[in-house]
C-alpha cells in the first residue's frame, strides 16, 4: 500500500514518469486489482508502445480478467513485434500451464528456453508444462539443468516435487533436506 501510494504521488508530480506508471500497473496486477492494472498498462503503452515488460503485464492482466480473445490477440501481436520477449513468453506460459492449457504453455516455455536456456524461470515453467503433459523425466532434466544457473527454494521445491512424482522419494527428501538446511542458514 505504501509503494502504491508513493507511485501515485510520483505520477501526480510528473504524469510522464514512465517507470512509476509501469510499476504502479505491476503493483496493481500483483495485488489482484486487475481492472486498474489494465487501465494503467494501456495508458503506459499508449506513451511507450515498445515497453516489452508492460506488454507482458497487459497480456497477463487480460488473462486474469478472463478476456481470453483479447489476451490471445495481444500475445500474438506482442510476439510478432518482439519474438524474443522472454518476460512475455515465460509469464504467459506459466499462467497458461497453471490454468490448464499446458499445450500452449509448453510451446511458449520451449520458445523461451530456446532463446535463453540459462534463465531458470523459463526452465521451471518448461518443467511445469512437461509435468502437466505427463513427461516427468524431461521435467527433471530441465530442472537439473536450471540448477547449474540458479539456486533458490522454488527451484529446489520443483525438483523435489518432480522426483517424488517419479517415485524417487529418498532423492526428493534429500533435496528438501538440503533446502531446509539452507533455510536455517538464511534465518540465522
Amino acid at each position: 500500500d505504501d509503494a502504491t501510494a508513493a507511485y501515485k504521488r510520483a505520477l501526480e508530480l510528473d504524469p510522464k514518469l514512465r517507470g512509476a506508471r509501469r510499476s504502479l500497473a505491476d503493483l496493481s496486477r500483483a495485488g489482484g486489482k486487475f481492472p486498474a492494472a489494465l487501465l494503467l498498462y494501456r495508458d503506459h503503452l499508449a506513451a511507450e508502445p515498445a515497453d516489452k515488460v508492460a506488454r507482458a503485464g497487459l497480456v497477463l492482466t487480460l488473462f486474469e480478467l478472463d478476456k481470453m480473445d483479447d489476451a490471445k490477440r495481444e500475445l500474438e501481436a506482442a510476439l510478432k513485434d518482439e519474438p524474443r520477449n522472454l518476460t512475455l513468453l515465460v509469464g504467459a506460459a506459466y499462467w497458461l500451464v497453471a490454468h490448464g492449457n499446458s499445450e500452449v504453455g509448453l510451446e511458449l516455455a520451449q520458445r523461451a528456453v530456446d532463446i535463453e536456456p540459462r534463465y531458470t524461470w523459463a526452465q521451471i515453467t518448461l518443467a511445469r508444462a512437461l509435468m502437466a503433459q505427463r513427461q516427468p523425466l524431461y521435467a527433471e532434466r530441465s530442472l537439473r539443468f536450471a540448477r547449474q544457473y540458479g539456486s533458490f527454494p522454488t527451484l529446489d521445491y520443483e525438483l523435489a516435487s518432480t522426483l517424488a512424482s517419479l517415485g524417487l522419494y529418498e532423492e526428493a527428501a534429500a533435496v528438501l533436506t538440503l533446502l531446509g538446511d539452507c533455510a536455517k542458514g538464511w534465518l540465522a
